[in-house]
């Protein structure tokens, strides 16, 4: 499975690298938030599933803790 996480400020062109990658193939979700990455690769990573490219918009103005991300993408 490929997985990009598209991140950055206001205006920084995450939606517009988000809709990029949406017309490249990728299934694309936007400001999900932190708690819930786990559950939703579990979803996607199903054997039966046919989503095989993800791209996950995360917005640095939200209150969420980024050190929380990186513990949850190991």
């Amino acid at each position: 499975m490929r997985f990009v996480i598209v991140t950055g400020m206001s205006g920084g062109g995450k939606s517009t690298a988000l809709k990029m990658l949406e017309d490249a193939g990728f299934y694309c979700v936007d400001n999900l938030p932190v708690s819930l990455i786990n559950k939703f690769v579990e979803l996607i990573a199903t054997p039966d599933s046919e989503i095989s490219k993800v791209a996950l918009g995360l917005d640095v103005r939200t209150a969420q803790s980024f050190s929380k991300v990186e513990e949850v993408l190991t």
